[in-house]
């Protein structure tokens, strides 16, 4: 009996000395503020890749930690928020596992603009992610496994779209959708939608048929409603040009909020564990007086809530949307930063990081 007994102490005792051994101390990381979301203790890890050792789970929390700080130490306005939040560790941290991100740009105009809140930092985390991995085609699959959807609806804007996201196709796995997105209480399958003619080049507003430079933000403005638009007549008619000939109405197919969702996560290609996925990232809403109906037509139930959200306040009901994701989502939520408010859900689930 004493034999067994100081067999089972001795037991116990080099199972504390292990776990102890392989717990990181948060207070060592690169980002304090994000120690609890990363922590690794013991039977605490949740491990998201069952291939990966716990060395190498471990491994990758702290080059998601680097990449953050390298990221986010001067970072500003609405990247600033996404920081703060905690945005680049998670997407470095998921890639770095070697799962799939997905996020998702709604009113993506023609892609990569100078006024977007998300494409620099977006393109500059996975230049450092792809610094992290050693081999050369490992880094091409890293790549690949960020999903980068951009939702248009403007026929010419989404034309140039297609043509950047072929330019920008090494950066990582991207695909455009022409459509718009509505509510999903709205069941139309078609609607009106309010552009510019395509003789203004969307992205640096030139205009072919006056010979005239109006602002590169211009075409930015389309909309399914006119208000947007008419608001910046003034810009026509201090250039001598008449507001009215350039407005174009095209009737455009539209995709419920779900519905689009559900399109884009489970179509996605090459799904490293070819898991349902639930939900996005993050997503991004610019859809012109849209956002707030969009955001308050989502079912509390939706599996499609992403941990980061980021839309327009401004020509719409953003203190109702904004108290509408709270209450039924649980996000904290940032005051109006230029045109836009960010929001990090808490308790955030993926069905991929189970797989």
């Amino acid at each position: 009996m004493v034999s067994i007994k100081y067999c089972y102490i001795v037991s116990v005792a080099s199972v504390i000395l292990m776990i102890s051994t392989f717990s990181w101390n948060p207070q060592k990381s690169f980002s304090r503020k994000f120690a609890r979301d990363v922590t690794i203790t013991g039977t605490a890890i949740k491990k998201r890749d069952r291939t990966k050792t716990f060395e190498q789970q471990a491994e990758s929390r702290k080059n998601a930690a680097v990449i953050q700080d390298s990221l986010c130490w001067d970072a500003k306005e609405e990247w600033g928020k996404l920081c703060s939040g905690g945005f680049p560790m998670a997407a470095a941290q998921q890639l770095l596992d070697g799962e799939d991100v997905n996020i998702v740009q709604i009113g993506a105009h023609v892609g990569f603009e100078k006024n977007d809140p998300l494409a620099l930092g977006v393109l500059r985390l996975l230049d450092e992610v792809a610094a992290v991995v050693k081999n050369e085609d490992d880094k091409s699959k890293t790549r690949q496994r960020f999903h980068w959807t951009f939702v248009e609806p403007s026929p010419p804007n989404f034309n140039r779209l297609a043509e950047n996201l072929s330019n920008y196709s090494a950066v990582c796995d991207m695909k455009g959708i022409n459509a718009g997105v509505i509510p999903d209480t709205s069941t139309t399958i078609n609607m009106p939608f309010y552009s510019l003619r395509d003789t203004i080049d969307p992205e640096t507003g030139y205009d072919s048929l006056s010979g005239k430079t109006l602002p590169s933000w211009i075409t930015q403005v389309s909309s399914f409603r006119m208000e947007p638009l008419r608001f910046n007549a003034g810009v026509f008619r201090r250039k001598g040009l008449v507001f009215e000939d350039y407005v174009v109405v095209t009737n455009v197919t539209t995709l419920p909020f779900s519905k689009l969702m559900e399109q884009v996560l489970n179509g996605v290609e090459g799904n490293s564990k070819k898991a349902t996925i639930e939900a996005p990232l993050l997503v991004l809403l610019d859809t012109e007086m849209l956002d707030c109906d969009i955001i308050k037509g989502i079912s509390p139930s939706s599996t499609f809530i992403p941990k980061y959200l980021v839309f327009e306040h401004k020509q719409c009901d953003y203190k109702g949307a904004s108290e509408y994701l709270e209450n039924n989502f649980g996000f904290d939520l940032s005051p109006p930063i230029n045109d836009n408010i960010i929001g990090v859900k808490l308790n955030f689930t993926n069905s991929s990081t189970m797989a």
